[in-house]
């Protein structure tokens, strides 16, 4: 690992130059170097994107955030906290050191005094300081890029702060705006599943230039642990079938798609077709819908 680390800081270029990025939440904010197999970051970008005030004094470095105060000295591998009730010395592994007129400090041990959680995949340090949003408002933004669509932070999000399974939810994207041919402003929807059908109950994250900053629930996805699967139970197949049998189709008309939604409304479980239908003449486009439902068992 100290081998690959030490490859990644020499070779790897980030928006901060050459080393291996550090990353709050999914969004890059400093780069690390191997220095005597552990990964040093420039204190002041990485506390100060945690939201710390930090302080330079002839060699003692200090970050507060109101309840905690960190401090460090050149030189030194012990931190001292304090939090209000009692001064805790830390050993950080490895000492603070100036590099480029800069103060590096242990990264993992850092931000886990400030009690966030730290992964390293081989590629990049990632820090959690995942917190409850207050009002809807995350005090971290959560990365999330609509070109890559990959969830991963925000469905670490829901891990850290709820009791709920993230692979629970099904993950849509919708209300987007492009600009410069990338998505910049949309909502990512998680919606909570229930025996394989999608529930109106989940979270809508509110995503802008690829930080995720505000988020809205949508009901209590707790009441839905325990719910029976359905009464019937119907194939795709099945209902399309279903579906052939009580759709009008013109004669000048074609289809020209189909998908079979399963859904959990108000306490039942809805299946429904849609069939999209051109006119071959006109070219104009319509939708016919099917759906049936069915109870949970033994309700």
């Amino acid at each position: 690992m100290v081998l690959f680390a030490a490859a990644a800081a020499a070779f790897l270029q980030t928006a901060y130059g050459n080393g291996i990025p550090v990353r709050i939440n999914g969004r890059e904010v400093s780069y690390a170097v191997i220095k005597e197999e552990r990964a040093l970051a420039p204190f002041r970008a990485v506390f100060e994107s945690l939201g710390y005030d930090v302080e330079w004094d002839n060699g003692k470095i200090s970050a507060s955030d109101g309840e905690r105060m960190i401090e460090l000295n050149v030189g030194s591998d012990i931190a001292l906290v304090y939090d209000g009730a009692e001064d805790i010395s830390v050993d950080c592994g490895a000492a603070v050191k100036i590099i480029d007129d800069r103060a590096y400090v242990p990264v993992r041990a850092a931000a886990e005094i400030s009690g966030c959680d730290v992964e390293w995949d081989g590629q990049a340090v990632d820090i959690f300081p995942y917190e409850k949003a207050s009002g809807g408002e995350l005090k971290y933004p959560v990365f999330y890029s609509f070109d890559e669509g990959d969830p991963k932070y925000i469905l670490e999000f829901i891990r850290r702060n709820t009791d709920h399974d993230p692979d629970r939810f099904k993950v849509s994207v919708n209300s987007l705006t492009e600009m410069d041919r990338h998505t910049v402003v949309g909502v990512v929807s998680l919606n909570y599943m229930i025996n394989g059908f999608e529930s109106d109950c989940g979270y809508d994250f509110f995503v802008l230039n690829g930080l995720a900053k505000r988020i809205e629930a949508r009901g209590d996805c707790g009441e839905l642990e325990n719910i029976a699967p359905p009464e019937k139970s119907y194939t795709d197949g099945e209902l399309l079938a279903m579906a052939a049998e009580n759709i009008t189709i013109g004669e000048n008309e074609i289809i020209t798609g189909q998908r079979v939604n399963r859904k959990y409304r108000n306490g039942k479980y809805v299946y429904s077709v849609v069939t999209e239908i051109e006119g071959m003449s006109s070219g104009i486009s319509r939708a016919e819908y099917f759906s049936t439902e069915t109870s949970p068992l033994n309700i």
